[in-house]
């Protein structure tokens, strides 16, 4: 319980949750004004210590809303549920595009260019086509994830829980840090769209010449202003968000890469040396995971255990 409430207040929550619910919270009080319990120093009982407190709690609480909601942002963005996942044209401009880059490659032939291209190409989209997602966020990520199971025959979602229990502070520590510039650019994204949808309902609501009970923004300009303004913010937090994706991808990558034989091992497993056939051990395994089908694999002996941990 306790290494969970920690997790809130670490450098990875605070930059990708505390920091987007600071930014949306002073961006309200630009738009709406301070309330004046919190911001009325003239007051004979005013606190500001007491006030700065709850502004503090505020902006924690709003952090864990954020973060309770990530995985639905996460599966939003990337097209995997309503309504990203109708933009059935976007899906199909990925995959031409992604034909048309494998095709513009294998025309090139012998080209020194062709290295750089087919790692920028792994980088953004998955291998196969079929597996395109609508958007460049879900593709880039798609990217990464299937990564295990091309390599190794793993599958990404149902070992990564396991992985964790091997892979070194230090490199969590990594990809934390990693995944937290992606989640501050999601999080300013949504966010921003929230303030987008709020302030076009307000202008449309003002041309047709319905009185708002909140007014014009404190700020001044009107709210088609701030609407444009947080579409502007929310593209280009989206795009920040998709040009970090690829290092967050390259930790990940990293810990299959080293740390996979230790889970086989920490799970009991020898791992053959053959590539061919340890694929078909983490094929496996990877079954049994998600599925429950028991895999009848050879498994290590305690003298290999003794020696392992000895060389840790």
């Amino acid at each position: 319980m306790s290494a969970g409430l920690a997790k809130l207040f670490d450098k990875a929550f605070v930059l990708g949750y505390a920091l987007p619910a600071l930014v949306f919270l002073s961006i309200a009080v630009a738009l709406f004004g301070c309330p004046t319990t919190l911001c009325d120093t003239t007051q004979p009982n005013a606190n500001p210590f007491a006030d700065l407190t709850y502004a503090a709690i505020g902006v924690y609480l709003l952090g864990v809303v954020l973060l309770v909601i990530n995985y639905g942002l996460y599966r939003l963005f990337e097209g995997y549920i309503p309504p990203t996942s109708w933009l059935t044209f976007a899906k199909e401009f990925h995959q031409n595009r992604l034909e048309q880059r494998k095709t513009e490659i294998a025309k090139l032939g012998q080209d020194p260019r062709v290295g750089t291209l087919i790692w920028q190409l792994r980088m953004q989209y998955p291998d196969c086509v079929s597996e395109v997602l609508p958007t460049a966020f879900g593709n880039a990520i798609r990217a990464f994830e299937l990564y295990p199971a091309d390599m190794y025959g793993a599958d990404s979602i149902s070992v990564w829980p396991r992985l964790l229990a091997v892979v070194s502070k230090d490199v969590q520590t990594l990809i934390n840090e990693a995944k937290a510039l992606v989640d501050l650019g999601v999080n300013l994204c949504a966010l921003a769209l929230v303030y987008f949808v709020f302030a076009s309902g307000s202008a449309l609501l003002e041309l047709a010449g319905v009185a708002l009970p909140f007014g014009a923004p404190h700020a001044g300009g009107s709210w088609a202003v701030v609407a444009l303004v947080a579409l502007a913010a929310a593209a280009a937090s989206y795009r920040s968000a998709l040009a970090c994706v690829p290092d967050w991808g390259e930790t990940v990558k990293s810990a299959f890469d080293c740390y996979l034989p230790a889970l086989g091992h920490t799970l009991g497993y020898a791992l053959p040396a053959q590539p061919k056939a340890r694929r078909k051990t983490w094929e496996a395994l990877s079954r049994q995971f998600l599925y429950g089908e028991v895999a009848t694999l050879a498994h290590t002996s305690p003298d290999d255990h003794k020696e392992h941990d000895d060389g840790a």
